[in-house]
């Protein structure tokens, strides 16, 4: 009689590896992404070994960001009877924790820095175009009251006593010019302390700063120079009133010519209204340098 062996049951499967779902995953990547977009703003301008301890710094958070939450939910799975639900709750978990912890700092402090500087930078630039407009204003009110003299038409020159309170208007005009080139010169400067009154951080300020540079290189120079005419043409006027004032009762004036009965004198005046032309004509071209048609 043959015995039949019983039938040996196949083997069972093994069981299914600890895998995490797809969508931790994504999660991790995105926050990579972050955590690595701000080593980009951080190093920004930092030498390369500062820059390198940045950039080691970020990419160990990122490998925590997802080690840590994966070791726990790997031990829940394991003593939990494999059970994914469970390890994938708690990675869920904790991975949210570290997001927290590690990932809201890292993109808070920039954003809210960013925005903060973007209004204090606004709040500079007002200040130093402020700062800039009251000397311009200063300047052309005093041009405006020489202006209003009509000082080289000579129709007014029928007293003596009229040339003081112009030549001190033109004395003044000479002043409001020099504060006025004064504070083109030192536009750099001002900007820097608008940049620090407002509460601008250092690396918005250096930023902002070499901008204004780039922007002022071809500028600030031709703006001085035609400070600098105005003020020969007003030294040049000065002279001319001084020389009537002193010449006063040795010339005379036929249909707004000036005639002096001394040669010297004659020459004097014709070298201040030379002067005059001369520094005016040059503005006019330093001004269409600029684009400008008024001082």
């Amino acid at each position: 009689m043959e015995i039949t062996p019983p039938a040996v049951p196949p083997p069972l499967p093994p069981p299914p590896p600890f895998r995490l779902h797809p969508s931790a995953w994504i999660l991790w990547g995105l926050a990579t992404l972050v955590i690595l977009s701000s080593a980009v703003f951080k190093t920004r301008g930092l030498d390369p070994a500062a820059a390198g301890h940045v950039w080691g710094e970020r990419v160990g958070r990122s490998l925590a960001l997802l080690l840590f939450p994966a070791l726990i939910s790997w031990v829940v799975w394991r003593f939990s009877g494999r059970s994914k639900i469970a390890a994938m709750a708690v990675f869920f978990a904790l991975f949210g924790l570290s997001i927290v912890g590690q990932l809201l700092p890292l993109v808070s402090g920039p954003l809210l820095a960013g925005f903060n500087d973007g209004v204090a930078l606004q709040e500079a630039g007002k200040k130093y175009v402020a700062e800039m407009s009251a000397a311009k204003d200063r300047y052309e009110a005093a041009i405006a009251k020489v202006d209003s003299s009509h000082i080289l038409d000579f129709v007014w020159l029928t007293e003596q006593s009229k040339i003081g309170p112009r030549r001190t208007a033109v004395q003044e005009l000479i002043a409001v010019n020099a504060e006025f080139r004064q504070t083109v010169a030192n536009g750099e400067k001002l900007y820097r302390a608008a940049l620090v009154e407002k509460g601008v951080s250092a690396r918005s300020s250096e930023s902002a700063v070499t901008g204004f540079k780039k922007a002022q290189a071809d500028k600030v120079s031709v703006m001085l120079k035609i400070r600098d005419l105005d003020e020969e043409v007003f030294v040049a006027v000065l002279k001319v009133l001084n020389l009537l004032d002193a010449e006063w009762g040795h010339w005379t004036r036929d249909n707004g010519q000036i005639a002096f009965e001394r040669d010297a004198a004659l020459a004097q005046f014709n070298a201040a209204l030379g002067d005059v032309q001369a520094a005016a004509k040059a503005q006019a071209a330093a001004q269409q340098q600029l684009g400008l048609t008024t001082p």
